[in-house]
């Protein structure tokens, strides 16, 4: 089967509901444990490399790490993107995601976490931490380099 671009609506009661917004070239049989796999398949899905605004994606993964399915969580300013934890949260649970990572561009070039990422992703361990949902990693994607990235899984103990 092939993994899906979600989105999320709400009904006229105000509940949520997923909606699908496109579909990938990419299967659920192959499994992305790697920094490097997630940041290429948000590259050759997202294009973000070019991006000239930052934007913040989630790739949901099943227990075994196949994918399930993304998310566009926020566009932004060309320095920011205002993101919620609630927000990784509602995604993860109503596509029954054990595992997710965060994956977010920074158009500058350089993938240097800037404080407020630090505590962003503090803070959305802790959140997932309580919901059962694992936070694998979140990774910066730097705009304008195909290889350059940074890992919070590999650089710091946050995730660990």
């Amino acid at each position: 089967m092939r993994a899906k671009k979600y989105d999320i609506r709400i009904r006229e009661n105000r509940l949520p509901y997923l909606v699908t917004v496109g579909q990938t070239r990419i299967t659920d049989g192959e499994t992305y444990q790697t920094p490097e796999k997630i940041a290429d398949l948000i590259r050759k899905i997202y294009h973000v490399e070019r991006a000239a605004e930052e934007h913040v994606y989630m790739v949901a993964f099943d227990l075994h790490f196949h994918l399930v399915g993304l998310f566009e969580i926020s566009h932004g300013t060309s320095y920011e993107s205002a993101v919620d934890s609630a927000q990784i949260i509602q995604r993860a649970m109503l596509i029954g995601s054990q595992n997710v990572c965060i994956i977010h561009n920074h158009p500058s070039g350089d993938p240097e976490p800037s404080a407020d990422d630090g505590r962003f992703t503090k803070r959305l361990k802790a959140a997932t931490d309580i919901c059962g949902i694992r936070l694998t990693d979140h990774l910066i994607v730097a705009g304008a380099c195909k290889n350059k990235f940074y890992s919070y899984r590999e650089n710091t103990d946050l995730l660990g």
